[in-house]
């Protein structure tokens, strides 16, 4: 018997109450562990930026009755990217507050968050207790509770965080109803998987494997049972979506680029990707063999990227590795090396997913493989520690699972102590490299997170890498604010977050490489402010609006600088002299 088989057959024959002692400490430890992560973060409203501001104006739509609509746009044209579930649930927060200030609104959602957070952290080793014992499934769960891009998740209106919660129990349904499925089973793990599909569209890959789990096993009426079950949510999602496309407001939009493709939030993922680049949507559409490409490229590069998701992101490790570094010129490279151990801990985990799908539990390493699969088939690899984040609890499980199994297999050939080592090293390092990315997000926080509040610069709640080019474009939205008509509209890289600042219509740039097009397109919104941002992690602004406002001087004129941040005003309304 392997030495993680002989541990876990221990823990089912030994003392039952010495086993619900350890398993009652370790819930503790979780338990403590999200406390400490929370207690700094508790008051406040929750984060709004990125995708959290569509969340929250789509559930402003529900709760005010208008329907599934972005409210910010001009003509609040129907939604059709991001199934309903997290809006639904925003809107039931702002009627419990019998308000939509996300000022009111957004400490409710951070309470929410808390106990999904705990929630999670429970389940994890829940399902990790069911292949290892205590000690080992503690360590399992620590990495998905405490990774830090799970501190930054968690403090946005994102879906990732419920999504992935719903992950773990529905394989936790399925693997203790085991051999034995009635119907309750089968409805409970349908519901699950049904809401997961309702927050995420990527939930088409944990309904999947919850059906090729059954086929797998050759229990065909199971399956089938299974599958009309799955294809309920996801019909009638894809039913709204083409009851959209097929409507006039989707053939004679609000403004000519309002359903472009590259309007990633206002188009499907399937018009978003079918761009070679969506942020280069003058590359053209992807082909066939694009796509076959991008599989290879994005494949090969999915080690590293299970790695960073079971330990921390390569910036943490090259941060970490330039201490060193600077001590000696001789370590000069360390931080190049960092992709070793990286790819091994994305391999070890692999590997351990394998032996839990050999050993009969094949539900987790399905769905595992089968989102990341979607994963590589997407056109963003900077997301992709983000679009595998809820397959942490799996990927950790298998982590822990392979550096057991490869401690096994090198005792087998004499070799106890290097397979001790392996075991610790794999363990350690990722536990390690968790908690050190946990404590530098927390020091960028402190050093730079307080938020930009009109008449009071940055105070506020802290957030997670928000720095002074977030604070700068906070600062120019909130000047437009202050000057512009109701009817104004501002396009900026947020404009989400823009409508819930200030309330007037907002939309992203159009992204044209040609100027005078984007110039065109911009006045026949109309477009009344354009601001052109510094932040890093996109260079939209700079790259389409800046050429399209510059080449064009006698219709814009710059109105206000914040730092590298700017504000043009169309010239046929200024009405003051430029700052």
């Amino acid at each position: 018997m392997e030495p993680m088989q002989e541990g876990a057959a221990a823990g089912v024959a030994g003392d039952r109450r010495a086993w619900c002692r350890a398993d009652r400490l370790c819930a503790l430890v979780l338990l403590a562990a999200v406390a400490l992560t929370w207690a700094p973060r508790l008051s406040g409203e929750l984060d709004l930026r990125y995708d959290g501001g569509v969340y929250y104006i789509l559930g402003t739509s529900l709760h005010e009755g208008h329907g599934y609509r972005l409210l910010n746009e001009p003509g609040a044209p129907e939604a059709v990217q991001y199934p309903p579930l997290l809006p639904a649930v925003v809107a039931a927060h702002q009627a419990l507050a019998g308000s939509t200030d996300p000022a009111a609104v957004g400490p409710w959602l951070r309470v929410t968050y808390f106990a999904l957070h705990a929630l999670y952290a429970l389940a994890c080793f829940a399902l990790a207790r069911r292949l290892l014992p205590p000690g080992l499934a503690l360590a399992a769960a620590l990495i998905p509770t405490l990774h830090a891009l799970w501190l930054f998740l968690s403090d946005l209106v994102f879906a990732e965080l419920p999504y992935a919660l719903l992950g773990v129990l529905l394989v936790l349904v399925v693997e203790r109803a085991r051999g034995h499925e009635r119907p309750r089973d089968l409805a409970l793990a349908g519901a699950l998987g049904a809401a997961a599909v309702l927050l995420r569209t990527a939930g088409a890959a944990l309904l999947a494997a919850w059906v090729g789990e059954a086929l797998l096993r050759r229990r065909w009426r199971q399956g089938l049972a299974r599958g009309a079950v799955a294809l309920l949510p996801l019909v009638a999602w894809q039913a709204h979506v083409a009851r959209v496309q097929a409507g006039d407001e989707w053939r004679a939009p609000a403004y000519e680029y309002q359903r472009a493709p590259y309007q990633f939030n206002n188009v499907t993922y399937r018009d978003n990707v079918s761009l070679l680049d969506p942020f280069r949507p003058e590359l053209g559409r992807l082909t066939a063999g694009d796509l076959a490409a991008r599989l290879v490229a994005h494949a090969a590069r999915m080690p590293l990227a299970l790695g960073e998701t079971v330990s921390a992101t390569e910036n943490d490790w090259r941060r970490l590795a330039a201490r060193p570094q600077a001590l000696h010129r001789r370590l000069r490279g360390l931080a190049d090396l960092v992709v070793v151990p990286l790819a091994a801990l994305g391999l070890v985990a692999i590997g351990g997913l394998a032996l839990v799908a050999r050993r009969g539990q094949p539900l987790g390493p399905l769905y595992a493989l089968g989102a990341t699969l979607l994963v590589c088939s997407t056109p963003w690899p900077i997301q992709f520690v983000r679009y595998l984040s809820p397959l942490q609890p799996f990927l950790a499980i298998g982590l822990v699972t392979g550096a057991v199994g490869l401690q096994g297999a090198l005792a087998a050939r004499g070799r106890p102590r290097l397979g001790r080592a392996v075991l610790a090293g794999a363990l350690a390092g990722a536990l390690l490299m968790v908690a050190y990315s946990v404590q530098a997000a927390f020091r960028y926080r402190h050093d730079e997170g307080p938020t930009y509040i009109e008449g009071q610069g940055r105070a506020g709640p802290r957030l997670f890498y928000y720095d002074a080019d977030w604070a700068a474009w906070d600062e120019a939205i909130h000047w437009i604010g202050a000057r512009a008509p109701e009817d104004a509209v501002v396009a900026s890289i947020a404009p989400h977050l823009s409508w819930l600042r200030i309330g007037r219509p907002s939309v992203f740039p159009p992204l044209e490489a040609d100027p005078d097009r984007a110039q065109r397109l911009l006045e026949a919104v109309p477009v009344s402010y354009v601001v052109i941002d510094n932040l890093t992690f996109l260079d939209l602004t700079r790259r389409y609006a800046t050429p399209a406002v510059q080449a064009h001087p006698d219709r814009w004129r710059l109105v206000h600088r914040v730092g590298w941040t700017t504000v043009y005003e169309r010239v046929a309304e200024v009405d003051h002299e430029p700052r």
